[in-house]
C-alpha cells in the first residue's frame, strides 16, 4: 500500500514538473507574465526627419513664402516713400503730348518756369519734357527720378504736384508745383499720375 501510494505521488509530481516546464517553455507561467523582450520593440516609432527629402525655403522644395508674380511689383520692391491721398482717375491713353498741351503749356512751360530751364528741367513740348524728366535723377530727392516710369512712388514730379516733397522718406526741397501757385485741380493732377502709370510714354 505504501508503495503503491508512493508510486502514485511520484507519478503526480512528475505530471506536475511536466506540465510546468511546458508551460515555462512557451511563455504561460501562470505566476509571472513574461517579461518582454527590451529588444523587440513593437511600437510604431516616428519617422526620422533628419533625414530623406525637406521642404525648406532653401532646398528648392515647396517655398511657404513664394509671392504671386503680379504683386511683385516695382513699388513693393522699392520699399521706400509712399504718395498719399491721390485722386481717383479715369483717364486712359495719355501721353506726354496730352499732358504738355492740357496742363503742362500753360502751368509748367511758355512763359513759365520750365521754359527757360529752372529746376534744371528745360521743356517745351510733349517730347521735350518726357526726354527731361523720364528716367532722369531729380536734382532735389536724390533717391528717386524725376519721373520712373510705371512707378508713381518713385517719380518726385508727383510729389512736388501733391505737395509732398518735404514729407519723411522723399528728401526733396522748395515749393510746391507749379511754383506761386495752388495745387493743381484733380482732373489736372489726373493726367500727370496716369501717364506715369502708364509708363510714361
Amino acid at each position: 500500500m505504501m508503495k503503491t501510494r508512493s508510486l502514485g505521488t511520484l507519478c503526480l509530481v512528475g505530471s506536475a514538473l511536466l506540465v510546468s516546464s511546458l508551460l515555462a517553455a512557451t511563455g504561460c507561467d501562470k505566476e509571472d507574465p513574461p517579461i518582454p523582450d527590451d529588444k523587440l520593440d513593437l511600437a510604431i516609432r516616428p519617422p526620422d526627419l533628419t533625414t530623406g527629402p525637406t521642404n525648406d525655403m532653401t532646398s528648392g522644395g515647396m517655398d511657404m513664402v513664394s509671392i504671386p508674380a503680379d504683386m511683385a511689383s516695382a513699388d513693393m520692391a522699392s520699399g521706400g516713400p509712399k504718395v498719399m491721398g491721390l485722386p481717383s482717375c479715369t483717364d486712359k491713353n495719355v501721353t506726354a503730348d496730352l499732358v504738355f498741351t492740357s496742363v503742362g503749356k500753360a502751368s509748367c512751360a511758355n512763359g513759365r518756369c520750365h521754359s527757360t530751364g529752372a529746376g534744371g528741367l528745360t521743356f517745351t513740348d510733349g517730347a521735350t519734357m518726357k526726354s527731361a524728366m523720364v528716367g532722369k535723377k531729380s536734382g532735389q530727392a536724390t533717391t528717386l527720378d524725376v519721373v520712373k516710369a510705371s512707378n508713381v512712388d518713385q517719380s518726385y514730379l508727383i510729389y512736388k504736384l501733391m505737395d509732398q516733397h518735404l514729407a519723411a522718406g522723399v528728401g526733396g526741397r522748395g515749393e510746391l508745383m507749379p511754383k506761386g501757385g495752388s495745387k493743381l485741380p484733380s482732373a489736372d493732377l489726373c493726367k500727370f499720375v496716369v501717364w506715369v502709370q502708364e509708363g510714361a510714354k
